[in-house]
C-alpha cells in the first residue's frame, strides 16, 4: 500500500521467496508487453493477424481449418477476447497438468489449435485460455521472446533478476503469453504496482504509456466469466467493479489485484491445482 510493503504471508513449509506457475495471470505481462510495442509503433490495436503474417502464397495459412476467422482477427480483440476464437482442446498435444507445447510447438500449429465460434462470437467475450499467437506477435516484430523482451526492457526497471524467476516456453523456443511465468507473489505483485503508478516504475522511467495502463483497465468487453467470476474485461485485466479492483487472474487461485482507490496492490499465489 501507497508503495510499501504492509503484510506478507508464506506457509512454514515454503521458503520467503518461492516461486510457483501463475497460470493466466502470465497474460496481464504480455499485455504490458503489447503496450510498450504499441508505444514503440511495432505494432497496431487494428492489425489483423493477416497484417502480421501476409502470406501470399498461403505456405503459413494452408490447412489452417479457421483461416479466414483468424486472418480477420485484431490485435485489440485478441487483448479483449472478442475475437469470437476460442481453444481447441481436442487439439492439443498434451493435458491441463503438463503444459509441454500446450499452445502450439510452431506457429502454424499454434494457429490451428483454434475453434472460430461463429461470426456471431465476434465483439462478445469468450475466453482464449491457453493459445500462443501473441507469442509469435512479440517474436515476429521485435525479434525477441516474450521472456527475452521482458527480461531487457522491462524486470530490470522494476527489480526483477532475470536468474529469479522463470518462463516456460514451447519446441521453438517461443515463450507462452497466455500462461507459463513461473514467480514469486512479490515478482508479481511488482507488475500492479506498476500498472498503479501509471507505468512509472521510478522518477525517471517510464516503462509503458499511462495512456496505456489507463486503457487497460477501462473496460471492453462485458459479461465476462474468469473461473467463476463474473468481471469485465480489459487488455488481459479482468475488471471487478464490486470491488473496486483490476486483476491479473491464473488458474488455481493466483492473482494480482489493484486497487486505486486504495492506492494498493494484493498478490496471491495458491496451491489448488496440479503442478
Amino acid at each position: 500500500k501507497n508503495g510499501e510493503k504492509i503484510a506478507e504471508y508464506t506457509r512454514d513449509d515454503l521458503p520467503l521467496n518461492f516461486t510457483a506457475q501463475v497460470y493466466s495471470a502470465t497474460k496481464s505481462w504480455t499485455g504490458l508487453i503489447i503496450g510498450m510495442m504499441i508505444d514503440n509503433g511495432d505494432l497496431y490495436l487494428n492489425e489483423t493477424l493477416f497484417d502480421i503474417w501476409p502470406d501470399t502464397s498461403d505456405d503459413l495459412w494452408q490447412n489452417v481449418t479457421y483461416a479466414d476467422a483468424l486472418k480477420n482477427a485484431t490485435i485489440e480483440s485478441l487483448l479483449t477476447h472478442t475475437s469470437g476464437l476460442i481453444d481447441d482442446y481436442s487439439k492439443a498435444p498434451t493435458s491441463f497438468t503438463n503444459f509441454t507445447n500446450f499452445g502450439g510447438k510452431t506457429l502454424r500449429e499454434t494457429l490451428d489449435m483454434v475453434l472460430f465460434l461463429g461470426d456471431g462470437a465476434v465483439n462478445n467475450f469468450n475466453y482464449f485460455a491457453a493459445g500462443n499467437i501473441f507469442g509469435y506477435v512479440i517474436k515476429e516484430r521485435t525479434g525477441y521472446t516474450a521472456e527475452e523482451y521482458a527480461n531487457k526492457y522491462i524486470m530490470p526497471y522494476v527489480g526483477i533478476n532475470p536468474s529469479e524467476y522463470s518462463w516456460w516456453y514451447n519446441a521453438e523456443g517461443v515463450s507462452y503469453t497466455y500462461f507459463g511465468m513461473n514467480l514469486s507473489p512479490h515478482q508479481l505483485a511488482k507488475l500492479g504496482q506498476l500498472y498503479l503508478q501509471g507505468g512509472l516504475a521510478s522518477e525517471t522511467k517510464q516503462v509503458v504509456s499511462k495512456k496505456w495502463t489507463e486503457e487497460s483497465f477501462t473496460p471492453h468487453a462485458f459479461n465476462a466469466t474468469i473461473v467463476g467470476m463474473e468481471i469485465e474485461y480489459g487488455y488481459l485485466w479482468g475488471i471487478n467493479s464490486t470491488l473496486n479492483a483490476t486483476c491479473a487472474i491464473g488458474l488455481g487461485g493466483q492473482f494480482c489485484c489493484v486497487f486505486p482507490e486504495k492506492d494498493m496492490v494484493l498478490s496471491v499465489l495458491s496451491e489448488t491445482f496440479p503442478g
